[in-house]
């Protein structure tokens, strides 16, 4: 499976309020976006080409800023990027790179000498050309995303990635046939208990995307006692993979809540991106339920 790299910087923020007299007055987050963020469209055939921005909402006082967009290159061949409208013409470019080994476009620019020295509001700060190498779909992924002022601090924002699609888009993930387990039936804890283990034991599940399109998902285990009463903290789940339609994987957790002597029973069901926005945000249809003992 080829791996897309994924933003690291996808953040929250609470919507910041201003006051101007007795009024409040509510700004939006500053927003790094791939724009439109979806290209559905079946026409996009092998050979075709199709431009995607790198937007920016709402900034104030931008002087400079830097990404990459990752994308599949089984899919998309990245052919060139280019300084947008929203900086002048004359900024001083600096990376300027597409990767199609890895697969990213990367890209740098600050404000020219002279004033004006930064810029406020909306608008593009670059645009991507791809080329259309199979048929299928890729996330537009922004990662390594870096927004700063004149004097070298670093503007908080949010990001919004893209996704490109020339096949019926249907997404979803589900895990199949007997497709929960633990490591083993039973545990004898000198082996997983700490000094001498590692405290820890591995669930594990076989994840499969049903869809049409490539999605992220995952796992999660909800962990109960033996007589079906939820155990309490976060459930363990298994690391978000990209799979592609079709694609099938075996994903695994670790979960150190046990005690010798007790049987746990536990539910494995998939969760997924259902829109292509990198959030995992539906849960597949089936629940595969397994138990086990620790012996002690």
């Amino acid at each position: 499976m080829k791996k897309i790299l994924l933003s690291t910087s996808i953040l929250t923020l609470l919507i910041a309020l201003a006051f101007v007299g007795s009024a409040p007055r509510a700004f939006a987050a500053p927003t790094l976006s791939v724009d439109p963020p979806m290209v559905s469209d079946t026409l996009l055939t092998p050979g075709s080409t199709f431009d995607v921005n790198v937007t920016i909402a709402d900034i104030l006082n931008l002087y400079g800023y830097e990404f990459k967009v990752g994308y599949d290159t089984t899919v998309l061949t990245a052919t060139a990027i280019v300084l947008g409208p929203f900086f002048p013409s004359n900024a001083i470019v600096g990376a300027n790179e597409v990767d199609d080994t890895t697969g990213f476009a990367w890209f740098s620019a600050t404000m020219p000498f002279g004033a004006p020295t930064v810029k406020t509001g909306s608008g593009v700060l670059a645009t991507i050309t791809f080329s259309v190498d199979a048929l299928g779909s890729s996330y537009l992924t922004l990662y390594d995303d870096l927004l700063g002022d004149p004097y070298v601090n670093v503007l908080f924002h949010l990001t919004s990635h893209g996704y490109f699609s020339n096949v019926a888009v249907a997404f979803e993930a589900n895990i199949i046939q007997r497709s929960a387990w633990p490591e083993a039936h039973h545990y004898v804890v000198a082996n997983d208990a700490l000094p001498t283990g590692d405290g820890l034991i591995t669930l594990y599940a076989k994840l499969s995307n049903i869809g049409t399109v490539a999605t992220l998902a995952k796992v999660v285990f909800k962990m109960f006692d033996e007589n079906g009463v939820p155990l309490p903290g976060d459930p363990p789940e298994s690391s978000p993979s990209i799979l592609k339609a079709g694609e099938t994987v075996v994903v695994t957790a670790d979960w150190g809540g046990f005690l010798a002597g007790n049987k746990y029973h536990v539910s494995a069901q998939a969760m997924y991106d259902s829109n292509g926005d990198l959030i995992i945000d539906a849960a597949g249809t089936k629940v595969k339920a397994f138990a086990f003992a620790v012996v002690p």
